[in-house]
């Protein structure tokens, strides 16, 4: 179950960590999902880390526009900040599965617990001087109104730029292109609360063993290609295929125990329709 919810700041902070913050028009679920390689996977589940990173690492000209931009007529300097995107919809499942891949490895779904999510950086925000925000990713505009709306005459000038402050600025940060809309993505952002630029591109938040046991309720491998017929080659495919699925599943579970490793189902049972049946009259 993944049910969304939309609340406002003061219902969030009721129920989550004071120094957690939703952007304006956030939307909230209790599950979360990230793509990761099989290698990632593992190095967090070995070092027990989450990692954020700065924007600046984004390949995506567009997502990091905005990111060092002059701001002090607004009398705003901005800060470092760090990220960690996850997304929130299975809807788009095949998409979501050629953007994410890895090259020459297998790359996997987790599944985020969204309250133990918040817990440990909540735990880290506080002991760090740390604030956290959170924003779902504004797919509105087109490329042309993204590169315009630092001009006084783009109506959605005032809407970002008026009473300018860390929350307006983060919510700069949360623009994508329309043509990303399938992504659904969350993003997460941790600001420091220093004004020297004193962090690396990089921060890796230490995750206690009990948290991480209960941050993750499954795993899922992306599809494997279709195999058609029964060919000697197509049989030693098949077997290979269930010998990787077998692999990275005991791998995880002698890591993480007996947590749920499916693979996905995308493309299973997808062989050519070989006949049109007619309706019966």
């Amino acid at each position: 179950m993944n049910r969304k919810f939309k609340i406002s700041t003061e219902q969030f902070k009721i129920i989550y960590p004071t120094n957690i913050n939703p952007l304006s028009g956030s939307t909230f679920k209790i599950r979360l999902y990230k793509y990761m390689s099989f290698s990632r996977i593992m190095d967090v589940l070995i070092n027990k880390e989450l990692t954020f990173i700065n924007p600046k690492l984004w390949k995506d000209p567009f997502e990091k526009m905005y990111l060092t931009t002059d701001y002090t007529e607004l009398g705003f300097k901005q800060p470092q900040i760090y990220c960690f995107c996850v997304t929130t919809e299975l809807k788009n499942e095949e998409a979501a599965w050629k953007i994410y891949s890895v090259k020459d490895e297998r790359t996997m779904r987790c599944n985020i617990e969204t309250k133990v999510l918040f817990e440990i950086l909540s735990q880290f925000a506080s002991e760090n001087n740390f604030d956290i925000y959170f924003g779902n990713a504004n797919y509105k505009y087109t490329t042309k109104e993204i590169s315009n709306i630092q001009f006084p005459e783009s109506k959605y000038h005032n809407t970002y730029f008026s009473d300018f402050s860390i929350i307006k600025y983060l919510n700069v940060m949360t623009i994508k292109r329309q043509a990303f809309e399938y992504e659904n993505e969350l993003r997460i952002f941790i600001v420091p609360n220093v004004n020297e630029n004193q962090f690396e591109d990089i921060i890796k938040i230490k995750v206690s063993e009990d948290k991480l046991l209960k941050l993750f309720s499954g795993f899922t491998i992306q599809p494997f290609d279709p195999v058609v017929g029964e060919s000697s080659l197509a049989k030693l495919e098949r077997i290979k295929q269930d010998f990787e699925k077998k692999e990275i599943s005991k791998s995880i579970k002698l890591l993480y125990g007996d947590t749920i490793v499916n693979t996905s189902t995308l493309y299973q049972n997808r062989e050519p329709i070989e006949k049109i049946y007619l309706s019966k009259q």
